[in-house]
């Protein structure tokens, strides 16, 4: 069976496939194959006198196949590349066509490229050729990608920074939450999200990884903020009880944390349900570890 790669630009016709099997001994018997399936793609590739299309390169096992008669084996290996060619989208649609001089590949000088590198713009040939998440990327930058990617992984040394620094967001964006639940009189519980994205950026900034790991740690420290918001909403209702009454208690008050202990878990009600998935979700999402595809169409 023939593997024939295709370009992100036309996943549209294969459901989102890079890689389908194809049949014929000739690459024009393939491609009849593949539109047999796939309605509407040879289209794309190929224009009305059976040539390739101007932004379109067919490899055969690596080597530029410039006519679809080319015979095809049973194990060859067909890639479908958009080639480095300039012009508008609109330009393989024409019927006349007006093949350009494509750029050499930055890394094999000899070699013509078929795309550029999204990241660095240098063109690359279908060796270096491979899809950074979909993007096209040379093999240098597609390195240095993995690199950093690798790099975010955290160490035994980075737990305790991200907690430090999960903590910090989550608190302050409790005072946030109380200052504002004080100063109306009603808790805006949107505010929960604030005090969750806090959470997930102080874990990010004092880490500086992003890891499943650490995403945990932000949810709790949302978690923290949000019991922290109700207990400072709490603790200012009772001191301004207690003055009235003579009692002078600070927000810190040993009494304040048994009182809240005893009856805060009655200061969450229905709603407060939405406010944690809000905050967690927030939370979830800063840390979040990066997700990297990487695809070689070279050989």
């Amino acid at each position: 069976m023939i593997r024939v790669f295709i370009p992100s630009a036309l996943y549209s016709y294969t459901d989102h496939a890079a890689e389908v099997e194809g049949r014929g001994t000739t690459l024009a018997d393939v491609l009849a194959d593949l539109d047999a399936r796939y309605p509407g793609i040879r289209f794309r590739v190929v224009d009305e006198q059976d040539r390739p299309r101007e932004h379109i390169r067919f490899f055969v096992n690596g080597e530029l196949a410039r006519r679809i008669d080319l015979p095809v084996g049973p194990n060859d290996e067909v890639h479908v590349i958009t080639a480095l060619s300039g012009g508008s989208e609109d330009d393989d649609e024409r019927p006349d066509y007006a093949p350009k001089e494509l750029s050499f590949c930055s890394e094999h000088e000899s070699v013509q490229a078929v795309d550029t590198c999204a990241l660095c713009d240098r063109p690359v040939c279908s060796t270096c050729l491979t899809t950074v998440n979909g993007h096209p990327a040379c093999s240098s930058c597609t390195d240095r990608v993995r690199t950093e990617v690798s790099a975010e992984q955290p160490d035994a040394t980075t737990y305790p920074r991200a907690i430090a620094g999960g903590l910090a967001g989550a608190l302050a964006g409790a005072v946030v939450w109380a200052a504002i639940a004080i100063a109306g009189n009603v808790e805006v519980g949107y505010v929960a999200v604030l005090v969750g994205f806090l959470a997930g950026l102080g874990v990010v900034k004092l880490s500086g990884k992003r890891s499943q790991g650490l995403q945990v740690v932000a949810v709790s420290c949302a978690v923290v903020g949000l019991v922290a918001a109700k207990y400072f909403t709490m603790a200012h209702v009772l001191i301004g009880i207690g003055e009235k009454d003579g009692q002078h208690l600070g927000y810190f008050d040993p009494l304040l944390f048994k009182i809240f202990a005893e009856v805060g878990k009655e200061m969450f009600g229905p709603f407060d349900i939405l406010w944690i998935i809000l905050a967690v979700g927030a939370a979830w999402k800063a840390p979040a570890p990066t997700n990297l595809d990487v695809e070689r169409f070279g050989g």
